[in-house]
């Protein structure tokens, strides 16, 4: 070996003790969208991230409340990070005919889009204290939380395609196995997997998004992430024995505390603010199926924000003055057409 080549390793290897291996490490994708309060750590190093930061394995992305971010892959897969939730990219690996893809998510919910692979190996999987699930090429929601009764919560949804379902015990190892299709979602708890229909889980009262899993992700991002809001279980229940008018939903339910899920039936409560005037956020999800949310001042009836007829999820802020301190929140389900919706919202306290 010459002794010009020899000196080049040498200064090569002095270089990669003196500067941190992040410098060498290669990007496995990058952020596409950068909303609110979102971290990225890296080592001992913190970043604030911005769209087009890239993403290395070992990097954990952190979002605040209300807040979110989305990210490609190589293979053109597709995440969306929402609000209070971390989620660590343990390995990305990809190339011609083979692609290994591992994610944790420790807390929160996230869903994603991932592309049919071809080839010899094939490995794309998300696990969570609760229960791992294994992608083949599909569509799909995860929400880890912790249920109302304080134990840990997974809820998976499938869009598309088919999912493999593990179910974990305490010391991570699996006690039970599923496979679920589009249209199918799974609640698992202390290792036993339910699937249902997704529009029979958005309606009843803690086996979906709707309740447990809201609870769960508040009160477990707020050690996790530094920051959440109270949520309180049940779309339905309430303590108020008020029959206000124009509230189907029973009762009038205070502002942060209000997490409502649903499916095919109509829905309509009032949201009690605190005042009669200010701003206020208004945080919704109509997925696919396209739904109609509008909120009005309960007393007179004037709206203050209609979201139209859309199948998305948007955090916007409204600012309104209202005879009284409620407003009345109504959503008209599969406002285009068909059945089979989901939806989801909350508002926050002004």
């Amino acid at each position: 070996m010459s002794k010009s080549i020899r000196r080049f390793l040498s200064f090569f290897l002095v270089l990669q003790l003196i500067i941190p291996y992040s410098i060498f490490a290669a990007a496995t994708g990058k952020l596409t969208s950068v909303i609110g309060g979102v971290k990225q750590t890296r080592g001992k190093e913190v970043i604030k991230p911005v769209v087009k930061s890239p993403i290395q394995v070992k990097d954990i992305i952190l979002t605040d409340k209300e807040s979110s971010a989305m990210m490609i892959f190589p293979d053109k897969s597709i995440i969306k990070l929402e609000q209070n939730s971390k989620l660590e990219i343990n390995e990305f690996l990809f190339k011609e005919k083979s692609r290994t893809a591992i994610f944790s998510l420790a807390v929160g919910k996230m869903s994603a889009t991932v592309n049919k692979f071809i080839g010899d190996d094939n490995v794309f999987e998300v696990h969570s204290p609760t229960a791992i699930v294994g992608v083949r090429g599909t569509g799909f929601e995860f929400v880890e939380a912790l249920n109302a009764e304080n134990k840990n919560m997974a809820t998976v949804s499938c869009t598309k395609g088919s999912l493999n379902l593990s179910a974990l015990s305490p010391a991570g190892t699996v006690v039970s196995t599923g496979v679920l299709e589009a249209g199918q979602v799974a609640v698992i708890v202390g290792g036993i997997i339910t699937i249902s229909a997704i529009t029979a889980a958005a309606t009843t009262v803690g086996t979906g998004l709707s309740t447990g899993a809201k609870v769960g992700i508040a009160a477990a991002a707020i050690a996790a992430v530094g920051g959440g809001l109270a949520v309180a279980a049940g779309a339905g229940s309430d303590d108020d024995d008020d029959d206000d008018e124009g509230d189907s939903g029973g009762g009038t339910t205070p502002c942060n505390q209000q997490q409502v899920a649903g499916g095919d039936t109509a829905d309509s409560r009032n949201v009690e603010l605190g005042k009669t005037s200010g701003t206020f956020n208004f945080s919704y999800d109509t997925y696919s199926i396209k739904d109609r949310i509008v909120l009005k001042c309960q007393s007179n009836g004037s709206t203050l924000y209609d979201t139209g007829c859309v199948g998305t999820s948007n955090t916007v802020s409204v600012n309104y003055s209202c005879p009284t301190s409620r407003i009345t929140v109504s959503v008209t389900p599969n406002c285009q057409y068909g059945v089979g919706t989901a939806w989801e919202y909350i508002v926050y306290c002004p």
